[in-house]
């Protein structure tokens, strides 16, 4: 892979697509505007996902969003406690309701036709003046590590009924943290193996492609010399590769949390494992090379 191509890959969207990014995210919120959502709840408007990190590429621009009722949680005890000793009063909650007051603002401001309800979002359809946009209903999320203390998220269920958790403003934050300490080079790298990502599917390489979340939190667990040792991006790319090949190897990366640093990267409850990370940086390394 030649070094120009790798310089451009890193570069963040365009003035342009960062215009149709922004709109589809102002329109968002103002669906909310006026809109009966959970019986007038306390609503925050929260960008998550690779657009709000800065990690989004060209050719995949899109904004995720979460509108989130603030009035309402769902909690988990820290270990050792049980939900009768935390003193927090019940609350009847609806998942349903929420999801479907958002979806009935949504469809008057964007029109019915180009709102579609997915498993785990609302998808706004793009057009040419706005991108995609994956919209999320989510009440606030407490994960407690003591009586008193807790890390702040968001939650929703998705299509299947299945209980999901985000720690969006926590990510946000430590990879603007790893970016400066790597002298910016955390996200121009993610961005590049973004692509890479991309390549792995348009080269007819299997279905081995990653998520976009995923691909950010390994690079993030990655130390942040690896970024800096090499003055190319060919280099610097390759450096992050072999350290993720040999966390896989090593094993350690088992024990990886995701950018957030709140859940583990790797359990049992994840749609991929060790072995696809592998395979995957395996054909990384062929598409680079």
């Amino acid at each position: 892979m030649d070094e120009s191509t790798l310089k451009r890959w890193s570069e963040p969207i365009s003035a342009t697509e960062d215009e149709k990014c922004q709109r589809a995210e102002r329109m968002v919120k103002e669906a909310t505007n006026g809109a009966q959502i959970y019986n007038g709840c306390k609503l925050s408007i929260l960008s998550k996902g690779s657009y709000k990190n800065n990690t989004n590429v060209r050719l995949e621009s899109d904004v995720d969003v979460t509108i989130t009722c603030e009035d309402y949680f769902y909690y988990k005890p820290p270990p050792g406690y049980t939900i009768a000793d935390m003193d927090i009063p019940k609350a009847e909650i609806s998942y349903a309701k929420l999801h479907a007051d958002v979806l009935t603002a949504l469809c008057n401001k964007f029109g019915k036709d180009n709102v579609k309800a997915k498993s785990k979002c609302i998808n706004i359809i793009d057009n040419s003046c706005r991108v995609s946009c994956d919209v999320t209903p989510t009440f606030r999320r407490r994960l407690y590590f003591s009586k008193k203390e807790y890390h702040t998220g968001v939650c929703y269920y998705d299509g299947n009924n299945n209980f999901i958790e985000n720690y969006p403003e926590q990510h946000f934050i430590n990879g603007v943290e790893k970016n400066n300490s790597t002298n910016y080079y955390y996200k121009k790298l993610v961005r590049v193996m973004k692509r890479v990502n991309l390549e792995t599917t348009s080269r007819g390489l299997g279905n081995t492609q990653l998520s976009s979340f995923l691909v950010e939190s390994l690079l993030w667990n990655i130390p942040n010399t690896k970024f800096q040792i090499a003055d190319s991006y060919l280099e610097k790319a390759k450096n992050v590769l072999i350290a993720l090949y040999n966390a896989i190897e090593d094993n350690s990366a088992s024990s990886w949390n995701e950018t957030s640093n709140i859940l583990p990267l790797f359990s049992a409850d994840r749609k991929w494992t060790t072995t696809d990370v592998k395979k995957w940086t395996e054909l990384a390394w062929s598409i680079i090379e």
